[in-house]
């Protein structure tokens, strides 16, 4: 078997100066910047005066003994949210129909509706004097949003609910 042959390297030597590198351009040292200590905090001395609140009195002890029978039904509920009634976020902004207004009529609308548990109303009917105000009131309340109802801490479809609206000419 033959053995390896030895290789010897020559010295690596570099010739170059670091400094001397075009590639690498000269860059201004910056120097350190002095930081200053911040001044101390103020000196803070309060007496009850200072406050503008009243001093806090002891005015006695909890009752030893309540009376039983001048509590008031205690009730609790599972749910952190009370009982509420539909109440419109986005209230119906109609928009007064230029047939009607050409021939200077105004008019009052009762819309009947119906609301869904996510607050949209559905199944929407106006009963407007003159009936030419039906169509807009209509449409008005079905794109209005509601908070629906509440019962229990939970969203109910409501039905059989009522809008009035008027149909006015700004007389200006």
């Amino acid at each position: 078997m033959a053995t390896p042959s030895e290789r010897i390297l020559d010295k690596i030597v570099f010739d170059a100066d670091p400094m001397d590198d075009p590639v690498r351009p000269d860059r201004p040292i910056f120097e350190p910047i002095e930081a200053k200590a911040p001044p101390p905090p103020p000196k803070v001395t309060m007496s009850s005066s200072d406050v503008g609140m009243p001093a806090i009195v002891d005015v006695g002890a909890v009752p030893t003994r309540t009376p039983v029978g001048s509590l008031g039904p205690i009730i609790t509920t599972s749910s952190p949210v009370g009982d509420r009634t539909p109440v419109p976020v986005w209230p119906p902004l109609p928009a007064y129909p230029s047939a009607m207004a050409k021939r200077n009529l105004e008019g009052d609308c009762v819309v009947r509706f119906n609301l869904t548990a996510r607050g949209l109303p559905f199944d929407v009917i106006a009963e407007c004097t003159p009936s030419g105000f039906e169509s807009e009131a209509r449409r008005s309340v079905s794109r209005a949003e509601f908070l629906p109802q509440i019962i229990d801490g939970q969203a109910q479809e409501s039905r059989g609910l009522s809008y009035p609206l008027e149909f006015r000419l700004n007389e200006e």
